[in-house]
């Protein structure tokens, strides 16, 4: 019987133990924005100067930088933190969208943060960057971008420029635009 406990707990251990798990703290120290098509199977950043509406996208480039790391080995269970993670993102345009949402107006109803899988998107009033989906996540466990993903189209076909300031925890705040782009 001792036998088997002495052979048991080593085993139990080490299923149950996570010390060897990579730990990886990382910030976001910036913010550029573009233009993305959503027609594929992810996201993609497009040159394009116009754009389906319902498959628009803002990819947002975060500039992540590695602060620190510990462990042996790399688990999608524990995908890397962000010591000053993002408060809340606010996205506006230049033009009325539409009737509800007017030149200025905050268009946060109307995206998604797609985080590589369209089963783990979220609203932008729960936000949480993460390369845990990735089908690269072993090559780059750090997201260096997210893309919102317009869900509405607009009222008119026109040009829009948009703007997006992404707040992190202790204040910090990142402001860019994109280039004009025609949205159908």
């Amino acid at each position: 019987m001792i036998r088997i406990i002495i052979y048991i707990v080593p085993v139990l251990w080490l299923f149950s133990s996570c010390e060897g798990d990579y730990d990886i703290t990382y910030n976001i120290t910036g913010l550029d924005v573009a233009h993305a098509e959503n027609t594929g199977d992810v996201p993609v950043e497009n040159t394009l100067d116009s754009i389906p509406g319902i498959a628009y996208a803002i990819r947002l480039h975060l500039f992540p930088v590695e602060i620190s790391r510990s462990g042996r080995y790399l688990d999608r269970e524990t995908p890397p933190s962000n010591s000053n993670p993002p408060d809340s993102i606010h996205v506006t345009c230049n033009k009325d969208f539409n009737a509800s949402y007017v030149a200025g107006s905050l268009l946060n109803d109307l995206f998604l943060v797609y985080n590589h899988s369209y089963f783990n998107v979220n609203t932008l009033d729960n936000i949480y960057f993460t390369n845990q989906y990735y089908e690269d996540y072993y090559d780059q466990p750090i997201p260096e971008f997210a893309d919102l993903l317009l869900i509405e189209s607009p009222g008119l076909s026109q040009d829009f420029k948009f703007y997006v300031s992404l707040y992190l925890r202790d204040g910090t705040v990142f402001v860019d635009s994109t280039i004009n782009i025609h949205l159908y």
